[in-house]
C-alpha cells in the first residue's frame, strides 16, 4: 500500500525494497503498474524477470555457483565433483544450479548426494559419494591366510596406499552449523584430500572455531566480507559501527548499496524522469559496491564480482 502511495507521487523517481519474497512480489506488481523503478533486495527468484522496472540487488544462488566454479575449474583445473545437499528448498535450488552449470562448462559430477536438514550422522552419505556400500562394517575382518609365502611378506611389509577419492572436489551448500558437523565425518568416514567447496553460509567465523582443521583450505563465496582489506569496504564497516554500535550484514550493506546507485543515477542531470532512470540502470557498469562491482543484467538480476573466501591457518580470507 506504501508503495502505491509512493508510486502515485511525481516526486518519487524510484524505490527500494521489499526485502520479503511475498510481499516484493506485490511490490513489484505495483511497481509494473506504474512504471516505477524498483531495486528490491529480495532472495526470491524470477521478480527482476517479471517486469523491466523491476531490478534485484540481491545475492543469487547463480552468482554463487558460478564464482564457485570459476575458482574450481579456471583457477585450480578441476574437472571432477561431488555434491552433498541438504534435502530443503535452498538445497535443492543449490543442486540444480550446481548440475546445469557443471554440465555446461564440461565439468563431470562423479557423485550426488542429500540428507535430511536435521540429520547428525553422514556415514551412509560419505560411504556412497566414495563409491562403497553404505551397509558394510566399516573394519572387514579378514580370515587369515593357511601359509604365507615369501611374495605375501614382502606385500605385507610394504606400507599401504590409500584410494584416492573419485573426484576432486566436493560442493556443501549448507550452513555453518551443519557443516561443522558434516567436516568432521568426511574424514571420519575416509574422505579426505579433496577440494570443499560452500556457499555464503560457511562464511562464519564461528565455523573454524568448530571445524577449523577439518576445513582448511575451503573455499566458499559472499556477497559482502566483513573483513576484507578493500579500503571502501573498511571505510562502510568503520561508519556502520560507529553509527550503530554493531557490525552490518550483508543485508545492511545491499541496502547501503541500492541506495547508492540510486543516487549517484539522481546525481546525473540528465536524469529527469522514470523512464531515465530505468533506462540508467541497464547501462550500469561495475558501479563500485561494498557487496561487489554491480551491473544489471537483461533480466534485472545484479551481475556481482562476488568475494571468493578461504580457511587459510584457521582464518577466514579473501581470496580475490
Amino acid at each position: 500500500h506504501r508503495l502505491a502511495e509512493f508510486a502515485s507521487s511525481d516526486r518519487v523517481m524510484a524505490a527500494v525494497g521489499p526485502l520479503v519474497g511475498s510481499v516484493a512480489e506485490t511490490a513489484m506488481a505495483q511497481a509494473d503498474s506504474q512504471r516505477l523503478p524498483l531495486l528490491t533486495l529480495s532472495q526470491k527468484e524470477g521478480l527482476a524477470a517479471a517486469s523491466p522496472y523491476c531490478f534485484r540487488n540481491s545475492l543469487t544462488t547463480r552468482r554463487q555457483v558460478r564464482t564457485l566454479l570459476d575458482a574450481a575449474m579456471v583457477d585450480q583445473g578441476l574437472t571432477t565433483f561431488a555434491m552433498l545437499s541438504p534435502a530443503s528448498r535452498q538445497g535443492e535450488l543449490f543442486a540444480e544450479e550446481f548440475r546445469a552449470a557443471l554440465q555446461q562448462r564440461g565439468g563431470e559430477l562423479i557423485a550426488a548426494e542429500s540428507y535430511s536438514p536435521d540429520q547428525t550422522d553422514f556415514r551412509r552419505q560419505v560411504r556412497l559419494l566414495l563409491g562403497l556400500d553404505p551397509d558394510a562394517p566399516d573394519e572387514e575382518e579378514q580370515e587369515p591366510e593357511e601359509t604365507v609365502g615369501e611374495n605375501d611378506l614382502e606385500q605385507e611389509l610394504e606400507p599401504e596406499q590409500e584410494e584416492p577419492p573419485p573426484f576432486q572436489a566436493l560442493f556443501i551448500p549448507d550452513y555453518a552449523d551443519r557443516i561443522a558437523l558434516i567436516a568432521p565425518q568426511l574424514v571420519f568416514y575416509g574422505l579426505e584430500q579433496v577440494q570443499l567447496l560452500g556457499t555464503n553460509g560457511w562464511n562464519d567465523p564461528e565455523l573454524v572455531q568448530t571445524a577449523g582443521q577439518f576445513i582448511e583450505g575451503a573455499i566458499f563465496t559472499d556477497g559482502f566480507f566483513r573483513h576484507s582489506p578493500y579500503p571502501f569496504v573498511q571505510e562502510f564497516v568503520q561508519r556502520y559501527y560507529a553509527t550503530y554500535g554493531q557490525d552490518p550484514t550483508i543485508l545492511e550493506a545491499q541496502g547501503y548499496d541500492a541506495a547508492g546507485i540510486l543516487l549517484s543515477l539522481f546525481n546525473n542531470t540528465d536524469i529527469a524522469t522514470r523512464e531515465d532512470i530505468r533506462q540508467a540502470l541497464t547501462e550500469i557498469q561495475n558501479f563500485p559496491g561494498v557487496t561487489g562491482a554491480t551491473r544489471f543484467d537483461a533480466e534485472g538480476e545484479a551481475d556481482k564480482v562476488l568475494f571468493l573466501l578461504q580457511v587459510q591457518d584457521g582464518i577466514i580470507t579473501q581470496r580475490n
